[in-house]
């Protein structure tokens, strides 16, 4: 921020009451009821990671030769980032996750957690 500190996306998952795929979410929503611009919060979790770490030039954006790590979502999240929360897919380590596969694991540790 100007004048300020920089802010990193990250709810520390996973521990017991925050679970892989879902608290990042009551984050993110942490963030915009604390008046952080949605432009802000998106850049919390991409740009301002890799400036952090001084890896621009590996992460961070969407560019050829940059890790392929992307969401892609069929909404706007600067209109309502609940967008970010419907996925039509991922790119993870190069590896292309569709909403299908997305849904299997969310599942697979959503009854992991509550049967805990």
């Amino acid at each position: 921020s100007e004048g300020g500190h920089g802010m990193l996306l990250g709810s520390d998952a996973p521990q017991l009451f925050n679970v892989p795929g879902f608290s990042i979410h009551h984050e993110i929503r942490g963030l915009e009821e604390a008046g952080m611009s949605r432009l802000e919060i998106l850049r919390s979790g991409t740009v301002n990671p890799a400036q952090f770490f001084g890896k621009e030039d590996t992460f961070g954006k969407v560019a050829e030769g940059l890790e392929a790590d992307l969401i892609l979502l069929s909404e706007n999240p600067l209109d309502d980032l609940e967008a970010l929360k419907k996925p039509e897919g991922i790119m993870v380590r190069g590896k292309w996750l569709d909403r299908k596969t997305l849904d299997k694991k969310l599942n697979v540790i959503a009854n992991s957690v509550k049967n805990r």
